[in-house]
């Protein structure tokens, strides 16, 4: 959403093929935009494959990745897939968490 800054990313669940979880973020917040400025988004997605220790909360198998062309600014965010609420087709809702954020422009662009 271009007005509030809120990043909406749903998740396939495996076991159904259905949207199984919506994830959110705020990538104003996440990418330090100063209010007033009219932030350029572009997002990618892509695949992960990340090592995990187990446990019922895991990365889903997806990042997305969010920059400011105005700043050069960019945050990566993974998704926290529950693998029980997803084996019994619970819906699912929780923030996305960062991954990392960083700047891929070294000058200001006025």
């Amino acid at each position: 959403d271009f007005i509030t800054g809120e990043l909406t990313c749903s998740v396939l669940n495996p076991r159904t093929g259905a949207m199984g979880g919506a994830f959110r973020a705020n990538v104003v917040a996440d990418l330090g935009v100063e209010q007033g400025k009219a932030p350029q988004y572009l997002m990618v997605t892509g695949a992960a494959n990340f090592r995990t220790m187990g446990g019922n909360i895991l990365p889903a198998e997806s990042v997305v990745y969010v920059a400011d062309a105005n700043t050069g600014r960019y945050v990566g965010y993974w998704l926290p897939w529950n693998r029980q609420a997803a084996q019994y087709n619970f819906a699912q809702a929780s923030p996305m968490q960062v991954l990392g954020t960083g700047s891929a422009r070294n000058i200001q662009v006025e």
